[in-house]
């Protein structure tokens, strides 16, 4: 898993409410660049469109950051 990672991936839904995933910073700038499909750390598939910065972080997104980094996403 790559150590840069961001949480300006795009917004998604699970378990019903908006949250903000997160993806690597590659995979977000094809995102925002080239409209392409990314995919988050726990697996979620979108295409970034708006800024997640007032919504929650995805937790399965962030279990997988610290299970990959060791490192708590703050």
């Amino acid at each position: 898993m790559p150590e840069t990672q961001t949480d300006h991936g795009g917004v998604g839904t699970i378990e019903g409410s908006s949250v903000a995933h997160i993806v690597t910073k590659e995979d977000q700038m094809i995102g925002y660049v080239e409209g392409r499909e990314v995919t988050a750390l726990c697996g979620y598939k979108f295409v970034p469109s708006r800024d997640p910065e007032s919504l929650p972080r995805c937790s399965p997104c962030l279990l997988e950051y610290y299970n990959s980094t060791g490192v708590e996403w703050t």
